[in-house]
């Protein structure tokens, strides 16, 4: 069996990968001695190809997982290894092959890579995990909320969403604070469901950081620097740690470039919306930033953001400080 799982939306990703693992463990495996993962970035064909091959007799089927090897850019391996599936007969070989990736751009692509792509993506067990637009985030919390057993009202889910936008990763994680926060006020009596509202965000979801940024981009904007210093600082001070905070400003900035460039091409707020699937309150908020930058001042801005997060993250330069010139320069 083949199983491919990729796409932008590596949260529903690795929720499914934990699903088949946990699966996998409780009704064959349950010492896990026979799940295999390889890092497919950095593994050799062969390597890769001892991990697939048919269990011995008597021995039990065998897990394999085999993550990013779209990433791997040794030569003729995608060559090689599309070769050795398409050698699988499905009915006489046991494992279980699991391939995880993210999302693969096929014109962007050598031969050998697509030739790969396309045999894993006409398997049976193929999904492609695009990321969520507003509407389905809204549903993906509402369905985690009933999970739960509690319930959530209509403008305090819009107000989660505009702060979290369409990343599961930490929508799931300020659920799961929500959760906690819910519980540990009063636990629920028999028979009674809990029901989240615009004070619960405020008070256990931190959105001070995503307002602070947006007022720091004004500052950046009107070219105000000392405002836009004082402010990197407050939110420094306030506990959002250096590296996220460059992060977010970064996303800021390419979510402006992006409205800006969909603008010059004549694309309406809504369509906006839609299109780079962004909550509406973060389009109308960068509407009237994007306003204050031409698109050659936002590409400027943005390289020099990245050329930042390169030197802090390679540890030549420190991150505190780095900001701040970098404060001084745009």
């Amino acid at each position: 069996m083949i199983i491919f799982l990729y796409g932008e939306d590596q949260f529903r990703i690795y929720s499914k990968l934990a699903e088949l693992k946990n699966k996998f463990i409780k009704e064959i495996d349950p010492t896990g001695s026979n799940l295999l993962v390889l890092d497919g970035e950095k593994a050799k064909l062969e390597e890769i190809n001892e991990a697939i091959a048919p269990a011995a007799l008597f021995f039990k089927k065998r897990m394999v997982v085999i993550e990013n090897i779209f990433a791997n850019k040794t030569q003729d391996i995608h060559a090689g290894l599309a070769a050795r599936l398409e050698k699988i007969d499905a009915g006489s070989e046991s494992n279980i092959l699991v391939f995880r990736d993210a999302a693969v751009d096929e014109k962007k692509t050598s031969s050998s890579k697509a030739e790969l792509f396309k045999l894993l993506k006409k398997q049976k067990y193929s999904h492609c995990y695009k990321s969520l637009n507003t509407a389905e985030t809204v549903k993906w919390a509402r369905d985690k909320i009933a999970a739960a057993g509690m319930r959530i009202k209509h403008d305090a889910l819009d107000q989660l969403v505009s702060i979290t936008g369409n990343d599961l990763w930490r929508l799931s994680n300020e659920l799961d604070k929500l959760f906690s926060f819910k519980m540990s006020a009063a636990p629920a009596r028999d028979g009674e469901i809990k029901i989240i509202g615009l004070e619960d965000i405020g008070s256990a979801v931190n959105g001070k950081i995503e307002t602070g940024i947006f007022a720091l981009t004004d500052a950046l904007g009107n070219n105000d620097r000392r405002l836009a210093a004082a402010l990197l600082d407050s939110q420094l001070n306030s506990g959002a740690s250096d590296n996220y905070l460059l992060a977010m400003i970064i996303r800021q900035f390419k979510i402006l470039l992006q409205i800006k460039v969909a603008l010059s091409q004549g694309m309406s707020s809504r369509k906006i919306t839609g299109y780079l699937k962004l909550h509406p309150y973060v389009v109308q908020k960068c509407l009237m930033q994007v306003k204050k930058y031409d698109e050659s001042l936002l590409r400027g801005i943005i390289g020099k953001l990245l050329d930042a997060e390169y030197k802090m993250k390679s540890g030549m330069a420190e991150t505190r400080l780095e900001l701040s010139l970098l404060i001084a320069e745009i």
